[in-house]
């Protein structure tokens, strides 16, 4: 079953209509595709929904369901960031098929200030001097304590690109992945993904735009995902219709290499395994 459920489109920062996604899935012979253009954000960022846009954005992925129902499951969802102090009650506040749970921002501990991990090299920059001192291991451990706390109190179904804070590490411009600190504080996060019920995602939108030449998250974590049996799903993080299985014949050997032999989807409306 070809599937992707981590699909932007032009509700967000996606390049193309829903049904430009929906045609090309057609066209390469999908059996599911699922959006999840980013939900709104508490401040104005230029590249989530704004909230007077998420009515249409929902209508209109439903107008879709119902115009290619005999052709392509087609799902309701939204990647939702999660913002420490943020009393919005956004993941429960749509109605969705499913919620992809997100960090993509930052903020300077006891501040509500933030900045964003996912941008450029030089917004990168800026957020490591404003929100650690310009160390890269305390920012690294930032992201990935407000990564637990969201597990701890937000209710979602995929957790996206779990090291997304590798993005403009390429190279290990800031810091190497061997480290003794960055496999301890991974690891420790990854048992702790483990007592919740989510799907990490094996997300292949780095390399499609051309961030780095690898998934997230890392090899190495997918293999640590496994010993604990964290269960995964593979998506494409798609911000162009072409990219909706981008990389995907490659990840899938990555995913096996680690010794899964499954990965999570959505079909008949219900979570199910697919053998890989």
């Amino acid at each position: 079953m070809l599937f992707n459920l981590h699909t932007h489109c032009n509700f967000c920062d996606g390049a193309g209509n829903p049904e430009e996604y929906v045609k090309q899935a057609l066209a390469k012979g999908f059996s599911v595709l699922g959006f999840s253009c980013h939900g709104p954000a508490p401040f104005t960022t230029g590249w989530t929904m704004e909230y007077e846009n998420t009515e249409d954005y929902l209508k209109t992925v439903d107008s879709l369901k119902t115009a290619y129902k005999q052709e392509l499951q087609i799902y309701k969802g939204m990647e939702i960031d999660y913002f420490q102090g943020d009393t919005r009650q956004i993941f429960t506040k749509y109605e969705l098929d499913y919620i992809i749970g997100s960090v993509h921002f930052i903020n300077a501990e006891g501040e509500n200030k933030y900045y964003s991990i996912d941008g450029s090299l030089e917004a990168f920059e800026q957020t490591l001097k404003m929100c650690s001192d310009s160390s890269i291991e305390k920012l690294v451990r930032r992201y990935y304590e407000l990564l637990v706390e969201m597990l701890a109190k937000r209710r979602f179904d995929i957790l996206g690109h779990l090291d997304l804070v590798k993005k403009n590490n390429f190279k290990n411009r800031f810091f190497n992945e061997q480290e003794k600190w960055y496999i301890s504080l991974v690891k420790d996060v990854v048992e702790k993904i483990a007592r919740y019920n989510v799907i990490v995602e094996i997300n292949t939108g780095g390399i499609a735009r051309g961030y780095m030449n690898e998934v997230y998250p890392s090899e190495w974590i997918i293999r640590e995902c496994k010993k604990w049996e964290i269960p995964v799903t593979l998506s494409s993080d798609a911000h162009s219709p072409q990219d909706i299985d981008f990389y995907f014949a490659e990840a899938k050997k990555i995913i096996k290499s680690a010794s899964y032999s499954e990965i999570w989807g959505i079909q008949d409306g219900k979570w199910v395994s697919i053998k890989i």
